[in-house]
């Protein structure tokens, strides 16, 4: 990347004089110190071009909003002494951010491309938390109040085309929604786009399939604008195709004519219908197509614009979902837009790797979150195959966003659905959650008629304005209550209905269908109480019991665990350490052990079995089918299975697919044989991988043939109340068992324990075992630690982020210290950083370089008193330009 100075006529002295030594002292930040250049643009095709914003700024809170208009104008006030922020990003993930609640200022400067000439020129920025305010060059542009949508403003006539310019951003996160951490800052990316007079801001993508001829058809609406004084005769082309396969459109090239006045925008409506067959898009088999739309003046291309989409139906009746035709009865997660070293921002391989495990874990459908979802989100639900409910941010007790025909809220459904609209993934818009009066007895739940009337008007202003094509419901807290009817709930206006219940939800499945019995329900959340943040918590037997229930319920369409993962909050009962520990993996993506609970209860399949033959040479693999009525159930059509035969490291040492016959719920049990290339092979694990007819891993499990090894010592220290033992990884190791005499046995799939020290005898030996299903390892036994000082934290986590590292560590109470320390493993004894911080289990260091690191923690109590510090935990960090 390029990158050209700012120049000194555009600062005053001491600006100038700042900004040299800034630039000497901080060489890794000096992309936040130049204005990008016309070659830091990306082209989204030859007719629109976007210049990245995203990048370093210059940051300065603003807790006196009566100096925003000066701070913001780049001949006022300069930068001397503002911090420096990546963008996209959340200021509560810098250290002395972490809990900063108000609003902010990002600013910074840059220089157009030389051919940005004679065209418009848009700010867009997808997601601000939760209140922006935008400026250029000093002169206030617009505003945005809803911290999940996309929001744009034509700035043409107040950039510089020929000189330096300066872009400022207030971001305010005030206004909290919920129990998720309302992060601050410029959260999504933020770009200026340029174009010519016509463009299409707007196309559409209606895809309707037949499923008995397997053809489909293509409504367009393709919203058009002239930004040229002067009327346009002007031709529109389409085209549709698989996507990358553009040699195989699905029809011929078919054009619209069309007059478009000056200074006008115009809304076409056009019908495509295709000439060949086509794929349809499904959770197992998700096909995607293109449909691209080309703007014509004469010969001329104008403008071209291309949407992705799928051919699917979905269906709510007779108290049933369908897609495509087939009755489904899915499950799935809730997930939060959350990480204590991302924030919200949500990179990319972040997206993945958490969609991936969901899928894996068994995740269908799901509602996901209470607010809009990041975009390639989005992308990535299409490609994988998964069933999205998407929500606005209206939720709890009394929300004040709650009444009838509420601007503000339309705008964000509006905002939401435009953007939204061509993803397949998305079946359903959500208006609310949980809005109920504020009363203490949970029993007498209800909402008020001010609420009923906000979800009747939202439900409407969807289906009349927005979108008539997926189906709608809101989230009920109430529904399921005893004392609610069908007058005082809107539940029947939903096609489908939503409820939220952590006790007897299977009841209140029950109580809602006696209400409305001609409705399909969806269990949006359930569960008991937190699961915790240790990793061996576990879901309780009563929530499982209860999800075998449900399968009992034929109008129980499916059901929503909350939560995939836990989540950063200043939500009341939130534990120390500030995250809510709901999640079947913690915030650092951990599994606990209700992570192998849940994937079991999930599974597309009762169970898969191996018989591993005596004589060697052979597999025998039983796949149990699900019951009819059970949940999930499904069809599983053109599944494959994947067999890895693994050596004690993981070595792969022989696999093979084999194509299983389908499985319908019900089925009698499909036996597939593996024979291995040579019989001398002695494996020690084979992997399971259950792949649909997408190829994506959908179940997942390992098999051993033989006991670990006995586990080997890490570590081991003693306070005067807890001994701690640490222990190395090993392979095939499914859980530890730590035998102590005299009480009972202690079983963790954690690397380590902490055991009273009171149940232990002095001199007393603690027996610890590696087990899998096969067996019970060796016995390591080990002797317990001198006391000394009290234990030190946890280090859970080690996450790197550009040049920083972020530590994450267990808290057990408030009001403490942390020291942490850095260190190269080359000069051990030399500490290359120190960091102390009254944080709670997260904290970011700066990193000086690439290469491999260590890091300890130890914690100092109100009174002075400190603990022991923590083995040293080791990182590999490659640092890079934030731009």
């Amino acid at each position: 990347m390029e990158w050209s100075c700012i120049s000194s006529k555009n600062m005053n002295k001491k600006e100038l004089t700042t900004f040299i030594k800034r630039c000497v002292q901080v060489t890794l930040l000096l992309s936040c110190f130049f204005i990008a250049k016309a070659d830091a643009l990306d082209k989204l095709d030859s007719f629109e071009k976007k210049m990245s914003l995203d990048g370093l700024w210059y940051f300065k809170t603003l807790e006196d909003v009566s100096v925003e208009r000066r701070l913001v104008h780049p001949d006022s006030v300069g930068t001397e002494g503002w911090d420096s922020l990546t963008v996209p990003g959340n200021w509560d993930t810098e250290n002395k951010y972490a809990n900063y609640r108000g609003a902010a200022i990002y600013r910074r400067s840059l220089t157009l491309p030389a051919d940005w000439k004679g065209g418009l020129i848009r700010i867009r920025l997808e997601a601000v938390n939760e209140t922006a305010r935008v400026y250029v060059n000093g002169a206030y542009v617009g505003s945005h109040r809803g911290g999940y949508t996309p929001f744009e403003f034509n700035v043409s006539d107040l950039i510089h085309r020929d000189s330096v310019n300066t872009i400022a951003v207030v971001a305010d996160n005030h206004d909290g929604r919920g129990a998720w951490w309302a992060w601050g800052g410029i959260s999504r990316p933020i770009s200026l786009i340029y174009h010519q007079a016509i463009r299409i801001k707007q196309l559409k993508v209606t895809a309707q399939p037949d499923l008995q001829t397997k053809h489909g058809q293509v409504l367009l609406q393709c919203q058009l604008e002239n930004n040229d004084k002067n009327p346009k005769q002007l031709a529109i082309s389409t085209l549709i195709y698989p996507e990358g396969k553009k040699e195989m459109a699905l029809q011929e090239r078919v054009d619209y004519s069309i007059q478009l006045a000056g200074m006008a925008d115009t809304l076409e409506e056009m019908e495509v219908k295709l000439t060949k067959p086509i794929d349809l898009w499904h959770f197992d088999h998700s096909t995607l197509y293109v449909c691209e739309v080309s703007v014509y003046q004469g010969d001329t291309l104008l403008y071209r614009k291309e949407a992705r989409f799928g051919f699917r139906k979905v269906e709510a009746k007779a108290g049933q979902i369908y897609l495509n035709g087939e009755p489904v009865r899915l499950t799935g997660f809730n997930r939060v837009h959350d990480h204590r070293a991302f924030g919200n921002t949500e990179p990319f391989h972040l997206i993945k790797r958490d969609l991936d495990d969901m899928k894996r874990m068994g995740c269908r459908m799901a509602r996901m979150m209470h607010a809009p979802l990041a975009s390639e989100l989005l992308d990535y639900a299409d490609e994988i195959g998964m069933l999205i409910i998407q929500e606005v941010p209206v939720w709890g007790r009394e929300d004040p966003q709650a009444y009838k025909d509420n601007p503000i809220v339309r705008s964000w459904l509006k905002e939401m659905i435009d953007r939204d609209y061509n993803h397949p993934s998305v079946i359903a818009w959500s208006v609310a959650n949980e809005l109920v009066l504020d009363v203490k007895d949970w029993t007498k739940l209800r909402m008020s008629k001010e609420q009923y009337d906000y979800v009747s008007s939202m439900i409407r202003y969807v289906r009349e304005e927005l979108d008539a094509t997926r189906l709608l419901t809101y989230v009920s807290l109430s529904a399921f209550r005893p004392t609610v009817t069908s007058d005082d709930d809107p539940a029947g206006l939903c096609d489908f209905i939503c409820f939220n219940n952590y006790g007897d939800f299977v009841g209140a499945a029950k109580e809602i269908h006696k209400k409305w019995p001609d409705k399909a329900v969806f269990v949006s959340e359930f569960g008991k109480g937190q699961i915790g943040s240790d990793s061996d918590a576990s879901l309780a037997e009563s929530v499982l019991s209860q999800l075998k229930e449900l399968g009992d319920l034929p109008y129980v369409a499916g059901a929503s665990l909350w939560s995939y993962n836990d989540y950063r909050s200043a939500f009341p009962g939130t534990p120390p350490g500030g995250d809510r520990t709901w999640g079947v993996v913690d915030v650092w993506r951990h599994q606990k052990k209700a992570a192998g609970q849940i994937e079991q209860a999930f599974s597309p399949v009762k169970a898969i079995q191996v018989d591993w033959q005596a004589a060697g040479g052979e597999l025998l693999i039983h796949i149990t089918a699900r019951k009819k009525g059970e949940l999930p159930a499904y069809i599983l059509k053109g599944y494959h299975l994947k067999y890895e035969l693994l050596t004690k490291k993981g070595e792969v040492l022989q696999t093979d697919t084999l194509l299983l016959k389908d499985i319908y719920p019900g089925d009698s049990q499909q036996t597939v044989r593996f024979n291995y290339s040579d019989k001398k092979i002695h494996p020690y694990a084979v992997r399971l991988q259950l792949l649909n007819s997408g190829q994506q891993v959908v179940h997942e499990q390992h098999l051993y043939r033989q006991v670990p090894d006995q586990p080997g010592l890490r570590y081991t220290a003693s306070s005067a109340d807890t001994a701690r033992f640490m222990f190395l990884p090993a392979s095939g190791v499914e859980a530890y068992r730590i035998a102590i005499a005299g009480m009972d046995t202690i079983e963790t799939i954690k690397t380590w324990v902490d055991i009273p020290i009171d149940r232990l005898a002095k001199g007393e030996k603690v027996s610890v075992q590696a087990k899998n299903h096969y067996g019970i390892s060796k016995p390591l036994m080990i002797t317990v630690a001198e006391k000394g000082l009290p234990l030190a934290p946890i280090i859970r986590a080690l996450v790197p982020v550009n040049d920083a590292l972020v530590v994450g560590f267990s808290v057990e109470d408030t009001r403490q210290q942390y020291v942490l320390q850095l260190r190269s493993p080359q000069h051990k004894d030399k500490i290359m950083k120190e960091v102390k911080t009254s944080l709670e289990g997260s904290v970011k260091m700066a990193i000086p370089a690439s290469g491999d690191y260590e890091v300890r923690i130890k914690r100092v109590s109100a009174k002075g008193s400190e603990s022991q510090w923590s083995p040293w935990e080791k990182i590999s960090m490659q640092v890079t330009d934030k731009n």
